[in-house]
């Protein structure tokens, strides 16, 4: 049962939950990309992938949902750092992020794109098991465990938006061993990354894991519009991007039963809007050659940012070999701007510009039970959230 409530400045979402899988009746449609294949052990057999599909650790040959996965192996070979970076490993499943801010999800040939706040798309995206609105959904990602994409209604068990299907992010968490690494990658277009990560136990029971990551990469077309009305705010090139993350976390084993985790992490999107290339006799070059490598935008104070931030806790407790329990906690706090140009000309006669503006953020909270036995396998809870928010367009 999903029980929603809002208004011009808030959404409130209940979700009750409850299903129970008879193992021995269940009919499992399955499906392992390429990448997971060809991932054998030594003794030449699969190696058994786990997901969480059903909101608890699985085995994927056990859960009776269809579910893409793209493992840690695939997005570190790739090197993806956007969920439009591994689209390409699950069929289906498109992600489109020609603007960061108002990104968009197909499944199965099906979209519902929208840039409306308390209009969310049909499809749920969850960060660390937590759910993310449309303007957060396109985070930057290192360290992960793993994604999973789950295809048709999901609203059972994820609740809100998940008509169409759930896209679950799962980052690494904290555990007792020592591990860090760096990297840098250049490439074309002055593309500079850089990661770090680092893991540390503390204490015997007590540990921490952050990781940090900035991505940078020149426009693909020169922006040469230089308008005196522009104020000397800089002058983006299209395509241009600047996205930088970090991420840190600390798990605390209580007991060998009982775990409680937190982490915050940081997000700062600063790069240039959506590219307008005009195609008119005022464009540049006259628009005879729309495929230039320059081009003409003139938008005054045009950029697309995003300043975001999230704290998350996690409570796990196992009260038997068949009983267990979680809770989850989190706030989100974002704001965006998407201001573009829309008329592709430097023309002052003909300009046109659009903005987006957002300022959001949400309160989530879930509480779930799991009895897994014999014959029965069975989650039960409710999730709640409040999302105050604000837009100007």
């Amino acid at each position: 049962m999903n029980i929603k409530k809002c208004s011009k400045k808030s959404c409130k979402s209940i979700n009750l939950v409850a299903q129970a899988v008879i193992s021995a009746l269940a009919v499992t449609p399955l499906w392992l990309s390429a990448a997971e294949a060809d991932n054998k052990t030594n003794e030449g057999e699969i190696e058994v992938l786990t997901v969480t599909a059903q909101k608890r650790v699985q085995n994927i040959l056990k859960v009776p949902v269809t579910v893409g996965t793209v493992t840690e192996d695939t997005i570190e070979e790739s090197g993806s750092v956007l969920l439009s970076d591994i689209d390409k490993f699950i069929p289906g499943f498109d992600f489109s992020d020609s603007s960061m801010t108002q990104a968009g999800v197909t499944m199965r040939g099906i979209s519902s794109p929208n840039i409306s706040v308390g209009g969310d798309p049909s499809s749920a995206t969850f960060y660390d098991d937590v759910y993310m609105p449309r303007a957060a959904q396109n985070v930057i990602f290192s360290d992960m465990a793993r994604i999973e994409v789950l295809k048709g209604p999901q609203g059972t068990l994820f609740g809100r938006n998940a008509a169409m299907g759930v896209v679950n992010m799962v980052p690494k968490s904290p555990f007792a061993d020592f591990e860090g690494f760096v990297k840098a990658s250049l490439g074309s277009d002055n593309l500079q990354r850089y990661e770090g990560m680092i893991n540390i136990p503390i204490t015997d029971n007590f540990y921490m894991r952050a990781n940090v990551l900035t991505n940078s990469q020149d426009g693909i077309v020169d922006n040469v519009g230089t308008p005196s009305w522009n104020e000397n705010n800089k002058v983006w090139d299209l395509g241009e991007r600047d996205h930088n993350a970090a991420r840190i976390s600390f798990l605390w084993d209580i007991s060998d039963a009982t775990s409680f985790q937190l982490s915050y992490d940081w997000d700062d999107l600063e790069q240039g809007p959506p590219m307008a290339v005009g195609m008119s006799q005022y464009a540049y070059n006259g628009g005879k050659d729309p495929f230039s490598s320059k081009a003409e935008n003139d938008v005054k104070e045009g950029v697309e940012a995003r300043d975001m931030y999230g704290v998350t806790a996690k409570l796990n407790h196992e009260f038997n070999d068949e009983w267990s329990m979680k809770y989850v906690l989190s706030y989100r706090d974002w704001e965006t701007v998407n201001r573009q140009d829309e008329d592709g000309t430097a023309d002052v006669r003909r300009y046109f510009d659009t903005s987006n503006n957002e300022d959001s953020d949400i309160l989530y909270t879930e509480l779930q039970f799991n009895y897994v036995g014999d014959k029965v396998n069975a989650v039960a809870g409710f999730s709640y959230s409040k999302e105050p928010v604000q837009q100007t367009t």
